[in-house]
């Protein structure tokens, strides 16, 4: 019986998905710490992805209280991050007040809602 929640596979894709948004964040601000503030020299990333804290509150701001709107955007790390869910292969087949996370098989390239 399906008692819900989220297994191993597609919390990895989550986190993987995750990691890139927040890298193409710094990529944006030159480098600078996502958020503005504290110190950092060079070398790329922003402090997010330096601090393993600040990763996890920002994974978890993403994906439970801002940041990600369910209806309309999905989960693809074969296409980079966070993208619109018509842009994967059956994506259209997820009805717009669906708000299940959806997020695609960089495997088999297939759409998977949770």
């Amino acid at each position: 019986m399906f008692h819900g929640g989220l297994g191993s596979w597609a919390l990895t894709n989550m986190v993987l998905a995750h990691l890139m948004e927040e890298a193409r964040v710094d990529a944006a601000h030159g480098g600078a710490p996502a958020g503005g503030g504290g110190g950092g020299g060079g070398g790329g990333g922003g402090a997010r992805s330096r601090h393993a804290g600040l990763a996890l509150l920002s994974f978890l701001e993403r994906f439970g209280s801002r940041g990600f709107d369910y209806p309309n955007q999905a989960v693809s790390v074969r296409l980079g991050g966070v993208v619109a869910r018509e842009a994967l292969p059956g994506g259209r087949g997820f009805a717009k007040h669906n708000t299940f996370l959806v997020l695609e098989d960089p495997l088999t390239g297939g759409s998977l809602g949770y």
